[in-house]
């Protein structure tokens, strides 16, 4: 289990992302937004490529970050003793998601677990894509410390018994 981390003192919290798409791909197009819209001033973000073949969107997501790094030759556990410079990973989509159409192929559990093992030892990874109760589950069991969710929540009848039904799943 990883300790809860907030940002003391006023530093700046660190998220890490990892992905094999930051290129031209459809899910660069759709996260790079969200890259563009984090408040610099509250978080700083690091990139973790496995990108085979980096083009002209890879140099634009590098000029998006913090840190960028590539782990894309990097056997998994020479990546997972790479400096645990995020606070956290945020790795998917775990599943296909009504929410983002063009979030590219789901990664499944297995897939979820492979990129998971590539964090570095102290750095919880959270899952996200097409998280529901029905597989929340599933990806805690991957390896993730928790998920983030968008649909299974704000599309639900009842909000609060669907935050509910997650939490238990998560148990």
């Amino acid at each position: 289990m990883h300790p809860a981390r907030t940002p003391a003192d006023g530093r700046k919290l660190n998220i890490g992302y990892v992905s094999p798409n930051f290129q031209h791909h459809a899910v660069a197009w759709s996260i790079e937004p969200v890259f563009t819209a984090h408040d610099r001033r509250a978080f700083r973000i690091f990139l973790y490529s496995t990108v085979a073949n980096p083009d002209a969107v890879t140099r634009r997501f590098m000029a998006l970050c913090d840190e960028w790094r590539d782990i894309h030759a990097m056997p998994p556990d020479e990546a997972a003793r790479a400096p645990a410079t995020a606070d956290y990973w945020s790795v998917g989509p775990c599943f296909a998601t009504p929410t983002k159409a063009d979030a590219g192929a789901a990664l499944g559990a297995e897939g979820f677990t492979a990129l998971a093992k590539l964090a570095p030892e102290s750095c919880p990874v959270i899952g996200i894509g097409g998280i529901s109760v029905a597989n929340a589950g599933l990806i805690k069991g991957a390896g993730a410390v928790g998920v983030a969710v968008v649909g299974a929540v704000l599309t639900a009848r009842d909000p609060e018994s669907a935050t509910r039904e997650l939490s238990r799943a998560l148990q």
